[in-house]
């Protein structure tokens, strides 16, 4: 069951110095939610390694052709520091 806030979602990898890579999540909210609030609902849904280290809002989710979202423009996006960090 997804948290009430969050309408939609997309998880993928972003670069780290420690691990090499840490698992991120762009997410369309319905109302205001903090990171640390979505990290502490993940907590014990699912296991802690996939937790994502980051989070970040979007408004719309880039697309392919066929209706999919384009990750590795979420991973361009967030290693430019275009996407919005959910503080």
């Amino acid at each position: 069951m997804p948290h009430p806030a969050v309408s939609d979602i997309a998880v993928f990898g972003v670069a780290d110095e420690y691990y090499g890579e840490v698992a991120a999540a762009a997410v369309s909210l319905r109302q205001d939610v903090s990171a640390s609030e979505l990290a502490r609902y993940c907590d014990g849904r699912i296991a802690r390694f996939k937790v994502p280290a980051r989070f970040y809002q979007v408004d719309a989710f880039p697309l392919t052709a066929s209706g999919k979202v384009r990750k590795t423009e979420l991973r361009d996006d967030a290693a430019a520091g275009t996407l919005e960090p959910l503080s």
